[in-house]
């Protein structure tokens, strides 16, 4: 298969696939070759940042929110590839991602008071993937250098601060371990570069780099906290089958 295999054949058995009209032919074909840091990839994986085509019609069949479904995942895998090129001609196309995703979550409707479980628990997971996802976009953005990207995107001082962070920690990336990281004093190394692209990218002082690496520590446990909360609603919902 293509997608477990780096040899030259399947490469360029790959490449020609790029220009095909069938876009989930096209998007998978990008995301063999962005993995293998084909650089021919890289126009389809920015065109796929910015999801798939809406839905033709209100109501779409099983086969179309399959094929939706895994479009939807292919754009989300095409954003961390695109932070991994490392190539600054990626921002226009990240900054309007991070847009279309911010625009999204502005278009979501919030379910009634006395909606069932399961709608409140679509609504929340559907919050909760728009938050990842510009978390993804922010740190691509880091990936690449873009650290203006994001202004008059925030919103707010606190997603700003939040939004300084993850740039910071993209632009970090490959140097440290970030997965068992909770509180950044358990690695003074990585606080002490965090802080170090807060003053010269930011132009921050010690007490205002302080107060934005404890709010992303503040919203990465809320972060934990939503997503296990989001684990037992769904156990529960399935006892309940």
């Amino acid at each position: 298969m293509l997608t477990r295999s780096a040899a030259p054949h399947a490469r360029e058995t790959a490449a020609p696939l790029l220009g095909d009209a069938d876009t989930e032919r096209r998007w998978l074909s990008a995301l063999y070759l962005g993995t293998i840091k084909d650089e021919r990839a890289l126009p389809v994986l920015w065109e796929m940042l910015a999801g798939p085509a809406p839905p033709g019609r209100a109501l779409e069949t099983r086969a179309e929110r399959w094929l939706r479904s895994r479009l939807e995942g292919a754009h989300r895998h095409a954003i961390t590839l695109v932070g991994a090129f490392g190539d600054p001609r990626a921002t226009p196309a990240l900054r309007g991602a991070l847009q279309a995703a911010l625009a999204h979550e502005q278009a979501l409707v919030p379910p009634a008071a006395e909606a069932p479980d399961n709608e409140r628990w679509g609504y929340e997971d559907a919050l909760r993937l728009l938050e990842y996802e510009r978390q993804a976009i922010v740190y691509a953005l880091g990936r690449v250098g873009a650290f203006g990207a994001v202004l008059g995107l925030e919103g707010s001082e606190e997603q700003a601060e939040l939004w300084r962070v993850q740039l910071a920690l993209g632009s970090l990336h490959g140097r440290y371990s970030l997965a068992p990281i909770l509180r950044f004093i358990q690695d003074a190394a990585l606080t002490a570069d965090v802080r170090e692209v807060l003053a010269h990218q930011f132009g921050l002082g010690p007490a205002e780099q302080a107060r934005h690496l404890a709010r992303h520590e503040q919203e990465w446990m809320i972060a934990l906290s939503s997503y296990y909360e989001a684990l037992e609603l769904l156990n529960a919902m399935r006892l309940g089958e």
